[in-house]
Parts: C-alpha cells; sequence; structure tokens
C-alpha cells in the first residue's frame, strides 16, 4: 500500500544538488540519508516501515538512486569516507569491509 505525498517531501534535483555540493563525508552522508528518509516517507504506506519496505516495489528504484548518488559522490570526492574500525568496518554477516565496497566498478557495477 501507499500512502503517497502523506507525510514528508519528495526529494528534489536540488536537494541532491546541495547533498552533492558537501565535501566531507560526513556533511554528505547525512544530506543523502534526509534524501533517502524522505522518500520512503513521502510514499508512505509500505515503503514507511523498514519491515515492509522492500515488499514496494519502489523500493528497489528508490534505493537504485540513492545508490547512484552515492557513487557520483564517491567519484567527486576520492578519499572521503566513513571512519569505520575494527567490527565497524566488517559489512556482517559478510566477510567483506567497507573498504572493499568503495571501488563499484571493481565490485562489477556501473551507473548510466
Amino acid at each position: 500500500v501507499r500512502n503517497i505525498g502523506g507525510g514528508a517531501f519528495l526529494p528534489s534535483a536540488a536537494a541532491v544538488t546541495t547533498a552533492m555540493a558537501n565535501g566531507t563525508y560526513n556533511a554528505f552522508a547525512a544530506a543523502l540519508e534526509s534524501i533517502h528518509d524522505s522518500g520512503h516517507v513521502w510514499v508512505g504506506g509500505s515503503m514507511w516501515a523498514f519491515e515492509t519496505a522492500p515488499a514496494d516495489p519502489v523500493f528497489w528504484m528508490h534505493h537504485c538512486e540513492i545508490d547512484r548518488i552515492w557513487a557520483a559522490w564517491q567519484a567527486a570526492n576520492p578519499g572521503q569516507n566513513p571512519s569505520l574500525a575494527g567490527a565497524a568496518g566488517i559489512m556482517d554477516p559478510w566477510t567483506e569491509t567497507e573498504v572493499d565496497t568503495r571501488d563499484i566498478e571493481a565490485l562489477g557495477f556501473t551507473y548510466a
């Protein structure tokens, strides 16, 4: 189910441009998280709840866009990464670390 526009603003191109202008990881991550969260709340219904969001096909398109924005920011801001150490850097339940995920092309992904 959906409740379009019931609880938040739809993320705009201007919000993405503003997020992309952040030159440090922490500032960018906070801005991107706001865009991400408002997308879930704007669609509402199943997308609003953590437990049911993946049941809405919009969830997958939304997350692809968030991933694309993240990849574009990474390309424009090399060397800006989260400060993770020890167990926090492991992508549990997998054995890969955050460092292993920084190069999307090495993982076999590209965005057109």
